[in-house]
């Protein structure tokens, strides 16, 4: 009887140890395509972003116009294709999978592309608030 009771209890311990895992790997899994989402809207937003500077600086000959103090518009696009060829290019995504990123450094890639998507909406949203209500400054 109790090599019975033992049994059962090491069989309990066995299907709880592999439900365990098998919710740890769906968890990852869904982390993992929650991550790829996300790197995929903040690499178009980062996209969108950059034309949208581009005409903004081409309408209204406004290379040298300061979108932030000390921040001139050409400067501004040099470091938004620098921060895409260095974090949201399509060979840093295809990285994504090739890594095998832990749980935790999954989160927090996530968590960043988050902010830089928060980040690339307000730079959005700012042209367009300049755009409209510097247009007769600008000449455009």
């Amino acid at each position: 009887m109790k090599i019975i009771i033992g049994a059962v209890g090491v069989t309990c311990l066995l299907i709880i140890v592999y439900a365990f895992r098998l919710k740890e790997a769906s968890d990852l899994a869904t982390a993992l395509e929650r991550l790829k989402i996300r790197f995929r809207e903040t690499q178009a937003y980062s996209e969108k972003v950059q034309e949208d500077l581009e005409d903004f600086m081409e309408i209204n000959d406004a290379y040298e116009y300061e979108v932030y103090p000390d921040v001139k518009c050409k400067n501004l696009l040099e470091e938004l294709k620098i921060l895409y060829s260095g974090n949201l290019s399509d060979t840093v995504f295809n990285m994504i999978d090739i890594l095998d990123l832990p749980h935790d450094d999954i989160l927090a890639m996530t968590k960043s592309l988050e902010k830089q998507l928060q980040a690339f909406t307000q730079l959005s949203n700012l042209l367009q608030t300049i755009t409209i209500k510097e247009k007769g400054i600008l000449g455009g």
